[in-house]
């Protein structure tokens, strides 16, 4: 009898799966993406060639043209009303779960600004019921709040996914993109921040290939 071989995960079934461990709630999601923006977007010389000449920077990820990609993903595969989840390309997906990765961490607050914030609120409001309330709500708001080994948890989770949907995305013959190009520089300073300099400095390169590879 013949051996059967296992036959490949076609990509638009990958998409559908892996699109289920996005947050839930959109919010949520967007909240995360603001984080990397507003605190760790990477920027560069865009050439070391015309570095006295420019002497600007330029941002890894083009924040517009993520949005304007995001904006667009989020309606056709995640919230619109109309979603089709198997169409969703693995290279942008790649790209969100990086920067979900990067922003999870980055929106933590600690314990201690948490209470500076909550006691400023309640000197603000009088005596009485309303303050009882609101004593309530803060209590039950940070009681909700994940700590920060959680959100390390969840960056962690978003940075494997982002890697398998890369993977796939190569095994599938999908070429690269900007966004998956994008991908793999985040997913190699993630490497670096996690103290593996070596594997961060190797997917790096890898990068660097592929963009001149891409033209």
């Amino acid at each position: 009898m013949p051996v059967q071989l296992a036959r490949p995960k076609r990509p638009d079934y990958r998409a559908e799966k892996l699109l289920r461990n996005l947050p839930g709630n959109e919010k949520e999601m967007d909240r995360y993406i603001d984080r990397f923006f507003d605190k760790y977007n990477l920027s560069v010389y865009p050439s070391h060639t015309f570095q006295w000449l420019t002497r600007s920077w330029a941002d890894v990820i083009d924040e517009s043209d993520f949005r304007a990609m995001y904006k667009s993903f989020k309606h056709d595969h995640c919230f619109g009303p109309k979603t089709n989840r198997a169409s969703a390309d693995l290279r942008d997906l790649s790209l969100i779960f990086m920067i979900l990765a990067f922003g999870v961490v980055l929106d933590h607050t600690p314990l201690e600004e948490v209470n500076k914030q909550n006691i400023s609120i309640l000197l603000s409001i009088p005596e009485g019921d309303a303050r009882e309330k609101a004593e309530g709500c803060l209590a039950t708001k940070d009681a909700a709040s994940m700590t920060l080994n959680r959100r390390e948890e969840m960056s962690q989770f978003w940075a494997a996914l982002a890697k398998d949907s890369l993977v796939d995305a190569q095994s599938a013959s999908m070429g690269e993109t900007i966004n998956s190009i994008s991908a793999w520089v985040l997913v190699a300073w993630y490497a670096i921040h996690g103290r593996k300099a070596e594997e961060g400095w190797s997917v790096l390169g890898q990068a660097a290939r592929q963009a001149m590879a891409s033209g």
